[in-house]
């Protein structure tokens, strides 16, 4: 049965199916602006600390979910809370946060020995959006969408050549080492950077100041009407999804698809390594686990986002905001 829209950390969570995404990008009309963005918990957690960021994804057109983590919290949060606590007693409350905080380790930890899959419950599937990300391409190369990487390298741009033979691609390069693409946590921009005060968040409206080397890129997308729009710029500190809320609001900048595509493009070679997980992790939720072994720099991170998510999903699950 397919689920009711519900908002986690204030934002509405989608509610798609490969078939329904890939279909809705097959169908774009062209120059409509569309920006599709794919969930996983860091993005929610960043949410729940920047209200700016919040709205950038409520901003979105398509989303979907990518992660089984946060499609289980999506799922928890919604269907317990309706059956088990209704409405949220203020006296309870943190009773219940360390009751779900309890109930929630548990069902995680049996959704993953068990491998449980909760979309025919939801009307929602998982779709990774590194591997997505080859299927727009694919319908780029085939309506032939002249096509602008952000962020890519040369080698990918030419591995990408000789997969899509047919597609028109350009990419903006920027060095994998240089203060843009740095995947810097966005408490580090704050700090290291004297444009922004260290009480303002990173948000669409500053984000050309803190990386003014994006006025290069922006430029070249005002003069040229690309179709699709491909950021991989990093993810830590949301500087993806505000490069494209800024390109949406920009009566100057024309595409039909704009999309966050992180490291998806890294695999191909010509970025920072990024070795991928064995398909039984991959099954089973446990990519994370293989990026906390083998990427150092990420554990914060990932050690954030996850206790972040367990800790978010209980205390909605017991009516906190």
């Amino acid at each position: 049965m397919r689920m009711k829209t519900t908002f986690f950390a204030g934002v509405a969570m989608p509610a798609t199916n490969y078939l329904k995404l890939l279909n809705r990008v097959k169908t774009l009309v062209p120059s409509t602006k569309t920006t599709l963005y794919f969930f996983y918990s860091e993005f929610l957690i960043r949410a729940s600390r920047n209200s700016s960021y919040r709205e950038v994804l409520n901003r979105g057109v398509i989303s979907a979910i990518d992660g089984k983590g946060l499609e289980w919290a999506n799922w928890s949060k919604s269907k317990i809370k309706n059956t088990y606590i209704n409405k949220p007693n203020k006296v309870l409350i943190y009773f219940k946060f360390g009751y779900f905080l309890i109930i929630n380790l548990i069902l995680g930890l049996i959704t993953i020995i068990f491998k449980h899959n909760f979309s025919k419950r939801t009307g929602n599937q998982v779709i990774l959006g590194r591997d997505f990300t080859f299927d727009i391409l694919q319908v780029a190369a085939t309506k032939k969408w002249k096509t602008l990487i952000i962020g890519g390298s040369h080698a990918v741009q030419s591995k990408l050549q000789d997969h899509y033979p047919s597609l028109s691609l350009d990419s903006w390069y920027q060095p994998f080492d240089c203060n843009l693409m740095r995947d810097q946590p966005e408490s580090d921009l704050r700090i290291a950077n004297n444009i922004v005060a260290k009480h303002q968040m990173l948000n669409s409206d500053n984000l050309l100041q803190v990386f003014p080397t994006l006025n290069e890129v922006v430029k070249r997308i005002r003069n040229s009407n690309f179709d699709l729009i491909l950021v991989c710029i990093g993810g830590a500190s949301g500087k993806q999804e505000f490069l494209i809320d800024y390109l949406q609001k920009d009566s100057k900048c024309n595409f039909t698809l704009a999309v966050g595509v992180g490291a998806a493009l890294d695999h191909l070679g010509g970025g920072i390594k990024q070795p991928r997980t064995s398909i039984i992790l991959e099954k089973v939720g446990l990519e994370w686990l293989h990026r906390l072994i083998t990427q150092p720099y990420r554990r914060a991170r990932i050690l954030d986002s996850i206790l972040g998510l367990w800790i978010r999903t209980s205390w909605e699950m017991a009516g906190g905001e």
